[in-house]
């Protein structure tokens, strides 16, 4: 993975004729992030530690995009972009400087809307970043709770995999590929135009027989209604899985749904944010298990410095006592620069007794159910 995303940028600027950038502008982008954290497990299990010091390099990303004008008014659009490895411990791609594939794509915009092909984070996922706080990354982020229902598996990305290391059981279901915290691979994706403030998206993943590992016909839908007019935003989201998960047993075959309702709301320097969210899976147990979560955030910008902080409860999944879990994120910045900031994060996630919720994307520690797990960070970002 490292040298084929690298490779791939190597060769996108090496092709590049002279006058590429004046006649059709492409630009290099990217988010530098990492932090100094301490995290800790009230119940770490046997034979690991309760706490340890680490780096965490969070979302750090770079890419390169670009357009050409094809008339009519109509673009080809195209976007390359590859996670970053800041601390060489990397655990979610193949080691090496380049990990985990970025937002990537190619296709065509116009009068009519955007339409592409690639890897890109689902409507579901998008229809969230309005109100969200941490980037979609961090110890802090609520996506430890939100998209998931436990075990540290919000960030799933691919279709359906055991090697993504996600073996616990949750009513008669081996999890591979449960989350609902999406950057989906073999995508088609459709954005409206703007209307009066309302766009809609909609996403759909084809079967990809490369990942295929059982005899199931993966898919996904996904599809969201924004209305983003300051200083209010409102979005609709639903999401629809087809064999994303490998069942125990003979039958393969299983359906998961996720909806959300999102609200916020800008006031002066300080915006608050609503987010309810509910998300059924399909089990050889019971058929089906459900749960519900609320998120509420809130952060104030005052002079160069911003304050803000996030509660997430999570119900119990439905027919299994104890599973639910609460999270509590705190977050100070101060902005050096325009793009680099100074900031420090703490968090505290507290499961029920059989609660297995843990950080996200791909951040998470040992420890067992109904543990408490909180981190402690204090780190620096630049976004070019």
């Amino acid at each position: 993975m490292c040298k084929r995303n690298l490779a791939l940028l190597a060769f996108v600027l090496a092709i590049l004729p002279p006058t590429a950038a004046a006649d059709n502008p492409i630009s290099i982008f990217g988010k530098l992030d990492a932090d100094v954290e301490s995290v800790r497990s009230s119940q770490p299990g046997a034979g690991t530690a309760s706490a340890r010091n680490r780096i965490a390099t969070n979302a750090s990303r770079i890419g390169v995009r670009g357009s050409k004008d094809v008339g009519g008014g109509r673009e080809v659009i195209w976007q390359l972009a590859t996670r970053v490895n800041l601390n060489g411990a990397e655990t979610g791609g193949g080691g090496g400087l380049f990990t985990l594939w970025g937002n990537s794509r190619i296709g065509l915009q116009g009068n009519f809307g955007t339409l592409f092909l690639g890897v890109w984070d689902t409507p579901f996922r998008q229809a969230y970043d309005k109100v969200d706080l941490f980037d979609n990354s961090h110890i802090a982020s609520p996506m430890a709770v939100l998209g998931s229902i436990g075990n540290g598996i919000g960030a799933a990305t691919t279709v359906p995999t055991a090697a993504q290391g996600f073996s616990p059981s949750v009513g008669g279901v081996t999890v591979a590929s449960t989350g609902f915290y999406r950057r989906q691979k073999s995508s088609l994706q459709y954005w409206t135009p703007q209307y009066r403030n309302i766009q809609f998206k909609l996403a759909y993943s084809v079967d990809d027989p490369g990942s295929r590992t059982v005899a199931a016909n993966p898919s996904l839908w996904s599809l969201s209604a924004t209305y983003d007019r300051e200083p209010l935003y409102l979005a609709m989201a639903y999401e629809r899985h087809q064999d994303l998960k490998v069942l125990a047993g003979a039958n393969v075959r299983g359906t998961d749904t996720g909806t959300r309702l999102i609200g916020g709301y800008r006031i002066g320097a300080g915006k608050v944010g609503v987010v309810y969210e509910r998300l059924s899976f399909s089990t050889l147990a019971s058929g089906s298990t459900a749960r519900n979560a609320l998120s509420l955030s809130g952060s104030y910008r005052f002079d160069d410095s911003s304050l803000g902080a996030v509660y997430t409860h999570a119900d119990d999944l439905s027919g299994t006592v104890g599973t639910g879990a609460n999270q509590f994120s705190l977050r100070y910045g101060y902005v050096l620069f325009d793009g680099a900031e100074l900031y420090g994060q703490y968090t505290a996630i507290r499961n029920r007794a059989n609660g297995t919720y843990n950080f996200g994307d791909g951040l998470n520690i040992a420890t067992s159910s109904g543990a408490t797990i909180s981190g402690l960070g204090v780190g620096v970002a630049y976004a070019f």
